[in-house]
């Protein structure tokens, strides 16, 4: 008898800990020709995890096909910088989230023959600054180029702005066609307490707003990662 259950036992916590493996606290809302439009929930940790799950073949392909080939030879000297820590501070949260979209991916078994770890995740996340860091010119960098339209006066007179100022911002970052097909729309809802609902307009493997809104139509454009750390909680 005592045999028995203590093989219950560890087939309940062999289901538990698959199911919490497995768990995807995450749906696709939207899938149209130009980009895809995701609802996760949850902790950090939960989120993470269901944004890799969904969307990771499409982190590994912008990774694979736009960042690698703009680094090249630096690629290493650039994981080195998120790994060192010293340059550039991630708060623990977001490396733990990192390594969970890894976890998703793998899950969901996405082909990733260039090895796409959480420090590349990180490093999506923070290449601009990375490259100001290590003044790297390289000719397939394209300066930050989203363009924006802005409406005011008679534009807007005859809506609920009544004549206010209101602007349109586009992800026109680039034309490479990896950047293109690999847009992306995340609506966050976090379960801790102290972050609000947001939603991230940008491209695959970003947890950090290229663009961002929150539930109280706070928003921020073009936030590296270790700026968005110390700012997401607070929008």
């Amino acid at each position: 008898m005592k045999k028995t259950l203590i093989i219950l036992t560890i087939f309940l916590f062999s289901i538990q800990a698959n199911y919490s493996q497995t768990q995807i606290n995450g749906e696709l809302v939207a899938d149209t020709l130009n980009f895809k439009v995701l609802k996760v929930w949850g902790t950090h940790y939960e989120r993470g995890f269901a944004y890799g799950y969904l969307v990771g073949d499409q982190m590994i392909d912008l990774y694979g096909n736009y960042l690698l080939p703009m680094f090249g030879s630096y690629i290493n000297l650039a994981r080195q910088v998120i790994e060192d820590g010293e340059d550039i501070a991630i708060d623990s949260i977001y490396v733990n989230e990192a390594k969970r979209i890894v976890a998703g991916i793998d899950s969901a078994n996405y082909e990733n023959k260039v090895n796409f770890d959480y420090i590349d995740v990180l490093l999506s996340n923070s290449f601009l600054d990375i490259f100001g860091l290590m003044k790297v010119r390289n000719k397939n960098i394209i300066s930050p180029g989203c363009s924006a339209l802005m409406s005011w006066g008679d534009a807007t007179v005859s809506t609920d702005l009544d004549g206010e100022s209101v602007i349109s911002r586009h992800v026109d970052w680039s034309e490479h066609e990896a950047v293109i097909r690999n847009q992306i729309v995340v609506a966050h809802i976090p379960a801790e307490e102290d972050e609000q609902n947001w939603i991230m307009i940008g491209f695959a493997g970003q947890i950090s707003a290229l663009s961002g809104v929150n539930e109280h139509g706070a928003y921020a454009l073009n936030v590296g990662l270790h700026r968005w750390c110390k700012s997401r909680k607070s929008l």
